[in-house]
């Protein structure tokens, strides 16, 4: 999740993909979007129904979706999520800028 948090304070834009773009990738979006919006996500189930907004075709198999959920419930969710506040701090106005950017996208992709 911080290489990808990284490269997006730096405004580069991030491409996640597996063989087919359904299942690992989409497990790999879910779990930074879990942990660098963990107000705006703060269930897997939210989460998921973005991204399936986004990407329809995205179906994280059943193994990857238990993995997140306990992944949450354990605190790992929590610990990334606290390395991320760290990464924007360094870079305060690019943060501020990021979130306003995914509170607008998920606002757009759940209101379609």
């Amino acid at each position: 999740c911080a290489f990808l948090h990284a490269a997006r304070l730096d405004g580069v834009h991030c491409y996640v993909h597996c063989a087919r773009g359904v299942s690992r990738s989409s497990a790999i979006c879910l779990a930074y979007a879990l942990a660098a919006r963990p107000e705006t996500f703060p269930t897997l189930e939210k989460a998921t129904a973005w991204l399936e907004r986004r990407r329809p075709q995205a179906l994280p198999n059943v193994g990857f979706r238990d993995a997140l959920e306990a992944w949450v419930q354990s605190g790992g969710r929590d610990a990334c999520a606290a390395a991320l506040r760290k990464l924007e701090e360094a870079k305060p106005a690019e943060a501020a800028a990021l979130e306003a950017a995914d509170e607008a996208d998920v606002a757009d992709a759940l209101t379609a």
